[in-house]
C-alpha cells in the first residue's frame, strides 16, 4: 500500500506543478495530461541525486519527496508572487477574474471571493466609493448637479480611507516574504506590502480555474481515451505474472521482454545499489540500459507493494497519459475533434495490408484467418515470412516495452508543449519543454533523440518564419539549455558507454527491408498501409503552418531509413512510430477535408467509415490475438496462456529471496525467463543473449564460461572464486541443457546442499 501512496503523492504533486506551469491551457484535461506527465517524470528522477549518495533507500526516496514537495510549493508560491508584483493594484481584491493567468483571447468573467471580513468590506467600500465618483463625475457633466459630486467625493474619500486601513491590517504579516519573492521571480514592486493570505489567494487562482472549466473537448477526450485503458488494464492483469496453482503465466507479446523488466525491477530495489548494476552479468557491469522506466517500480516494491502491482500499477498511469497524449497532440494540430478522432484510431489501431496474406490463405486452408488468433506472433500486423514488420503500437509495443511506454508518455507532452510554443506563441511553454525534454534519455533513449530531431527541424523553420530575429533564437535557448544540461549527463554516464561497440550507430538504408528484397515502395505501403499513399496529397492539402510542424516527422523518418542507433536494426520503428504519429494526423486531416467538400454526397459517410475499418482492422485483429492469449480459466486450470514460471521454479524463488543475500551470484542456465533474476532480483552470472547481445553487452566469454563450469568441475573449482560464484541452481533447464555431462553428483559430494524440492538443487559453494 505504500507504493500506490507514494505514487498517488507524486501524480497529485505533479498535477498541482502543471496547473501553474501549464494554466494557460483551456482544457480541464490537458492540465490534468500535462501534470500528470510532470509527476511521473518526479517519481523517476526526485530521488535520484540523492541514490548516488546514499543507495537506492527509503531515506534517497523520502529527501526526494521533501525535495519534490519544496520544489512545487517554490513554484506555486512564486507564481502568485510574480503575478502579485506585476500587477499590484489586483493583488489585493477578493474579486478577481480566473483567468488573469491566461491569454487575452481566453478572459472570462468568473470571479471568485475570498471569505475574508476585512478584505471584503475593504473591497466593497472601494467598489461603491467607485462608483459614487462615477455617478458623481457624469451627474457634474450632464446636469451640473453640485450634489452628485459632493456626495461622490464625500463616497470616495470615506470608501478609501476603510479599505486603505483594512489592507494595512491584512498586508501587516509579512511584507518582507512577499517582496523577496517578487524579487526573486521578476515581478515589479507594488505600491503597497502584499500579505501572505494575498499570496495564497493568488496561487489558489489557478487551482479554482483549473476546476471550474470542464468542456466537451474534455468530454471527447474521457469517451476516446476510457476504452482503450479498460483494454490495456484487463491485458495487463493477465499479462503479469498471472499465479495460477504454483505458477505464473502470462501472454504472447510479455513472455519475452517482461522477464528482463522484471530483473531489473526487482535488482534495484533488493540490491539499493545506485547506479545500479547488470543482474544478468554477475552485478559487475554497470546498468547502461534506459532503467528509470523499471526504477519507477523499483520504487513501489521499496514502499512495500508486492512485485505484480507495483509492476503494473505505474503502467496505468503511463498509459493513461500516452492516451491522452495521443488524442492532445492530435487535437492541438487539428483543431477539430472528429479529425481528431480518426487520427487517434490510425496511430493506436495502426496495421497496414498484412490482412490479406491471411486472406488469401483461406482459399487453399479454411482454418488459415483463424491462424490469426492462435499461432505464435503471426499476425496481420507482424507477419516476417511476408516481410510484413509494421507492428502494432499497443500490443506490440507499449505493453511489452516498458522503456517505450514510459518513454512515449513524455515525449507527447514534449512535442505538444513545443508545438504550442513554436505555432501559438506561448513562448513561456520553451522552458518546461526544454527541462522534459532533458530527462528524456534514462527514461527512452530513441524518445529522446525523437524530440531531438523535431526541434532541430523546427528551429530551422521557426528560424526562416520569423526572419532570423533575435527573440525567436533566444525562445529556442530557453529550450535548449535546461534539455542539454539535464541531458548530457545521462548520456555520458550512461549512453555513450553503451554504444561503443561495433554494432552501434552504423549507416544502413531501407530499415528492415535491406535484406528482404520487398521495392522500397511496395514495402512501406504493405506495411503501413493506405496512409502511406496519402502521405504527399495529405502534406501539399495541409494550412503552412502545420506543413512547417510535420518536417520534423520527415525528418525522424529520413534519419532512422539511414542511421541504425542499435545493434537491433529492427528498433529503429521506435523512431518510425513516431513519424508514423504525424501521418496519422496529416490522414485524419486530409480525410476530413474531403468530407467537407462532398459532404452533399450521397453516402459519403459510410464509404468514408468503411475505409477506416479497413485501415484499422489489421491493428484490431493483432490486438484480439494478444487479449486471447493471456486468458486462462483457473477453475479448469486450462486456457492459452502461457507458462513463465513453472511450480517448481517459482517455490525455488521465494526461497531464494527469503534466505539468500541481495547482491549474491548464482551459475544457472541463462533461460531468457530465468525466475532466480526475474522474481528474487539476485545476480545471475549470465543472462540471455536475447537480452545482452541487444544492449551492447559483450557476454560471449561468459556464457562459454558458464557452460563449462557446469560440465567440467575441475574448471569449476578453478574458476569460481574469480567468478564470485556464491550459489549453483541445478533444475529443468540445467538438466536439459547440459544432461549427463552436470556435474550435479560432484556438487553433491563437496558442497552444502541449501534447496531440495521438486527437482530442484541449490548448493551453496562459497
Amino acid at each position: 500500500m505504500g507504493g500506490i501512496l507514494l505514487f498517488l503523492f507524486y501524480i497529485t504533486l505533479g498535477i498541482t506543478a502543471g496547473a501553474v506551469l501549464f494554466a494557460k491551457e483551456k482544457s480541464f484535461l490537458v492540465k490534468i495530461w500535462l501534470g500528470g506527465v510532470c509527476g511521473m517524470l518526479l517519481l523517476m528522477w526526485s530521488h535520484v541525486p540523492f541514490s548516488f549518495m546514499m543507495g537506492f533507500t527509503v531515506s534517497s526516496h523520502i529527501l526526494g519527496m521533501v525535495l519534490s514537495l519544496v520544489t512545487v510549493a517554490a513554484l506555486v508560491l512564486g507564481k502568485a508572487c510574480f503575478d502579485a508584483g506585476r500587477d499590484p493594484a489586483a493583488a489585493s481584491p477578493e474579486r478577481r477574474s480566473l483567468t488573469d493567468f491566461g491569454d487575452a483571447d481566453e478572459q472570462q468573467e468568473t470571479l471568485f471571493t475570498v471569505a475574508d471580513t476585512g478584505q471584503a468590506n475593504a473591497d466593497f467600500a472601494r467598489a461603491g466609493a467607485q462608483t459614487e465618483q462615477t455617478a458623481g463625475q457624469t451627474a457634474e457633466k450632464t446636469a451640473n448637479q453640485t450634489a452628485g459630486q459632493t456626495t461622490g467625493r464625500a463616497a470616495g474619500q470615506t470608501g478609501g480611507q476603510t479599505a486603505g486601513a483594512d489592507q494595512t491590517n491584512a498586508a501587516a504579516a509579512g511584507p518582507a516574504f512577499g517582496s523577496f519573492f517578487r524579487n526573486a521571480f521578476g515581478g515589479a514592486s507594488p505600491k503597497a506590502p502584499v500579505s501572505p493570505r494575498m499570496l495564497l489567494a493568488r496561487a489558489a487562482e489557478p487551482f479554482r480555474k483549473f476546476l471550474t472549466k470542464f468542456t466537451k473537448d474534455d468530454a471527447a477526450l474521457i469517451i476516446a481515451v476510457v476504452p482503450f485503458l479498460v483494454l490495456v488494464i484487463l491485458m495487463l492483469l493477465s499479462h503479469t505474472l498471472n499465479y495460477d496453482d504454483g505458477s505464473f503465466y502470462t501472454g504472447q507479446c510479455t513472455y519475452g521482454d517482461m522477464n528482463m523488466h522484471l530483473g531489473f525491477v526487482t535488482s534495484i530495489a533488493n540490491q539499493n545499489m545506485f547506479p545500479p548494476a547488470y543482474s544478468l552479468m554477475g552485478g559487475v557491469e554497470p546498468l547502461n540500459y534506459p532503467f528509470l522506466c523499471d526504477s519507477v517500480s523499483s520504487s513501489l516494491l521499496l514502499f512495500g507493494t508486492p512485485l505484480r502491482w507495483a509492476y503494473m500499477v505505474p503502467m496505468f498511469g503511463a498509459f493513461l497519459l500516452v492516451f491522452m497524449g495521443v488524442w492532445c497532440l492530435a487535437g492541438v494540430i487539428l483543431k477539430k475533434t472528429g479529425r481528431t478522432a480518426v487520427a487517434y484510431v490510425l496511430f493506436l489501431l495502426d496495421g497496414g495490408l498484412g490482412l490479406f496474406y491471411f486472406l488469401d490463405g483461406t482459399k487453399t486452408e479454411p482454418k488459415n484467418f483463424t491462424r490469426i488468433f492462435t499461432a505464435f506472433y503471426e499476425t496481420p500486423t507482424n507477419l516476417v515470412g511476408e516481410n510484413v514488420r509494421w507492428t502494432n503500437v499497443i500490443a506490440d509495443m507499449l505493453l511489452p516495452q516498458r522503456a517505450t511506454l514510459f518513454g512515449w508518455c513524455c515525449l507527447f507532452a514534449v512535442i505538444y508543449v513545443l508545438y504550442r510554443a513554436v505555432f501559438e506563441e506561448k513562448k513561456s511553454y520553451f522552458l518546461p519543454a526544454g527541462i522534459m525534454a532533458g530527462l528524456l534519455p534514462m527514461v527512452h533513449t530513441h524518445s529522446y533523440f525523437a524530440v531531438g530531431l523535431i526541434a532541430i527541424a523546427w528551429i530551422a523553420v521557426s528560424l526562416i518564419r520569423d526572419r532570423m530575429k533575435t527573440g525567436t533564437l533566444l525562445s529556442w535557448l530557453a529550450f535548449g539549455i535546461p534539455a542539454l544540461l539535464l541531458s548530457v549527463p545521462q548520456l555520458l554516464q550512461w549512453t555513450f558507454n553503451a554504444v561503443g561497440g561495433e554494432h552501434f550507430l552504423r549507416f544502413v538504408f531501407n530499415w528492415s527491408n535491406s535484406e528482404a528484397g520487398d521495392s522500397w515502395i511496395w514495402f512501406w505501403v504493405k506495411n503501413v498501409g493506405i496512409a502511406f499513399l496519402l502521405i504527399p496529397t495529405a502534406f501539399l492539402s495541409a494550412e503552412k503552418h502545420k506543413r512547417m510542424a510535420y518536417t520534423g516527422a520527415f525528418l525522424i523518418f529520413l534519419v532512422a531509413e539511414l542511421i541504425v542507433f542499435q545493434p537491433n536494426l529492427y528498433d529503429n520503428i521506435k523512431l518510425f512510430f513516431v513519424w508514423y504519429l504525424f501521418v496519422a494526423i496529416m490522414t485524419a486531416d486530409l480525410f476530413g477535408k474531403v468530407m467537407e467538400r462532398l459532404k452533399d454526397i450521397r453516402g459519403i459517410r459510410f464509404a468514408a467509415a468503411i475505409l477506416i475499418i479497413v485501415m484499422i482492422l489489421p491493428g484490431s485483429l493483432t490486438i484480439a490475438r494478444e487479449y486471447v492469449s493471456g486468458l486462462r480459466n483457473k477453475e479448469k486450470n486450462t486456457g492459452p496462456a502461457y507458462q513463465l514460471y513453472n511450480k517448481a521454479n517459482t517455490q525455488a524463488a521465494f526461497w531464494i529471496g527469503e534466505n539468500t543475500e541481495p547482491t549474491a551470484v548464482f551459475l544457472c542456465k541463462n533461460n531468457h525467463n530465468n525466475a532466480i533474476a526475474a522474481l528474487t532480483g539476485r545476480n545471475i552470472y549470465v543472462g540471455a543473449g536475447t537480452f545482452l547481445y541487444f544492449h551492447g553487452v559483450n557476454y560471449r566469454s561468459r556464457e562459454v564460461f558458464m557452460r563449462r563450469m557446469f560440465t567440467d568441475a575441475a574448471f569449476f573449482e578453478s574458476a569460481k572464486e574469480s567468478a564470485g560464484i556464491d550459489y549453483v541452481y541445478v533444475g529443468d533447464y540445467e538438466r536439459g541443457e547440459f544432461g549427463s555431462d552436470l556435474i550435479t553428483d560432484y556438487l553433491r559430494a563437496n558442497y552444502e546442499k541449501v534447496y531440495d524440492s521438486q527437482g530442484i538443487e541449490i548448493f551453496k559453494v562459497r
